[in-house]
């Protein structure tokens, strides 16, 4: 059995991969972020507003920028943020055709 994801890693991809460094997100990025969010009352499946995390993003910078770092070294994600509302988006041609969509996660 396979001990952890770096052994899982090594017996599908023997290969050897260039190391990796890890930059961290700064709280300036996060609140970048937030300011940049269009201002809508819609909830999310979180049930949080965008314009919540816009009007408080200044407030809560440094907690989300501690969670993401720590999400980032730890190479854990919680699960909730795991899931997205996919839709299909037309693109041209015939409605009918799917292949005329494609997926918009939000």
């Amino acid at each position: 059995m396979i001990q952890n994801r770096s052994d899982w890693l090594k017996k599908y991809y023997p290969s050897e991969f260039p190391p990796m460094q890890i930059v961290p997100i700064t709280e300036g990025e996060i609140r970048s972020i937030t300011s940049s969010l269009m201002s809508k009352h819609s909830l999310g499946y979180d049930g949080i507003s965008s314009k919540i995390l816009k009007l408080c993003g200044n407030q809560i910078s440094k907690s989300l920028t501690f969670i993401c770092n720590k999400s980032i070294t730890m190479g854990v994600f919680p699960e909730r943020l795991k899931y997205a509302i996919v839709i299909p988006l037309h693109k041209k041609g015939d409605v009918s055709n799917m292949a005329n969509y494609r997926p918009i996660s939000f």
